[in-house]
């Protein structure tokens, strides 16, 4: 069932990034979305019970509960940069995409280290 909405998850994402934004601001969002969806499935593995000799899979490691923490306040601070970024009528459109693709790449990193248990 996780494994499920895990898959959903990443579909969700992969979509988001799959269409070219029409404008900066677009892309700061779709960023947000994509977050929001990997926040979800680190959400749900962080809230399964931690293995243990009694606790059998399915069930959550807490080393990677603690990464996922570390990931998710790496990404949650990239796509917060975007949009501040996208927002600021002085920003060059290379910096917006930069900032943009810096979100993409934090919110990946944090999909990657999601196990699909």
């Amino acid at each position: 069932m996780i494994r499920i909405a895990l898959a959903g998850v990443l579909a969700l994402v992969l979509a988001a990034c799959s269409v070219a934004p029409r404008d900066a601001p677009q892309a700061a969002y779709e960023g947000t979305v994509a977050f929001a969806a990997a926040l979800k499935g680190a959400n749900a593995y962080a809230a399964m019970p931690r293995c243990s000799a009694t606790v059998k899979p399915p069930c959550s490691q807490q080393a990677v509960v603690d990464k996922i923490i570390v990931y998710a306040d790496r990404a949650d601070a990239a796509v917060r940069g975007a949009q501040t970024v996208a927002k600021d009528t002085a920003s060059s459109d290379t910096d917006v995409q930069k900032a943009v693709n810096a979100a993409n790449d934090a919110i990946r990193a944090l999909t990657q280290i999601i196990p699909a248990t």
